[in-house]
């Protein structure tokens, strides 16, 4: 996989194998919105729950880590003002945007 120049990411407790693009990833896209629409990373707010939404919960000025992210993953986000909040299926959203201000 390495040789083909694509990331891998593996959850060895379900059958999910995620593969894109080294270099390709959330907080690439993310960044890239932000400079289109004239905004700075620190105005930007990223809701994630999987290991795939950590280099773009730490590039966003606000994270917030969804309640229904497997266990253990707060811990490896590096992020000075993270949030958690209820999971994606309630109102884990609206609770996150009335903790930060905007709702």
């Amino acid at each position: 996989i390495h040789a083909t120049g694509v990331s891998e990411e593996f959850e060895n407790q379900s059958a999910v194998a995620m593969l894109s693009p080294v270099g390709a990833d959330k907080a690439f896209a993310l960044r890239e919105i932000a400079d289109c629409l004239g905004v700075g990373m620190e105005t930007v707010a990223a809701f994630g729950d999987w290991h795939n939404d950590i280099p773009m919960l730490e590039a966003a000025g606000s994270a917030i880590l969804m309640g229904n992210a497997p266990k253990g993953l707060y811990q490896k986000i590096n992020h000075p003002n993270l949030l958690r909040t209820g999971p994606n299926d309630g109102s884990g959203i609206i609770e996150a945007l009335r903790k930060l201000g905007v709702y």
